[in-house]
């Protein structure tokens, strides 16, 4: 399946990290309490939400629902949007085109 994106990669990276960098129980996707999350220096969460974004921007292509923490990732290609949904009903929209 793959994700589709018309945007420069690198550009969507950058929303996309900015947006995991945001939600603390990002933590979760790589198994890790959100107390040690917040633990971390800026500079390495940030390679951490890099990281963790990269991974998931690829297993959507595959899922295109991700549980973690208390958060879903969710690929939709009909709007070309991946969405990071929290529990309270928050939504983080990063565009793919």
């Amino acid at each position: 399946m793959g994700v589709r994106f018309n945007r420069e990669y690198e550009d969507i990276l950058k929303d996309f990290t900015e947006a995991l960098a945001s939600i603390e129980d990002s933590a979760a996707f790589v198994e890790m309490e959100v107390s040690e999350w917040k633990q971390l220096k800026p500079t390495i969460r940030k390679e951490i939400a890099q990281t963790i974004a990269d991974d998931l921007f690829f297993a959507l292509g595959e899922d295109a629902i991700i549980d973690f923490g208390q958060t879903k990732a969710v690929y939709d290609p009909t709007s070309h949007e991946i969405a990071l949904i929290k529990a309270k009903g928050e939504k983080i929209t990063i565009k793919l085109i």
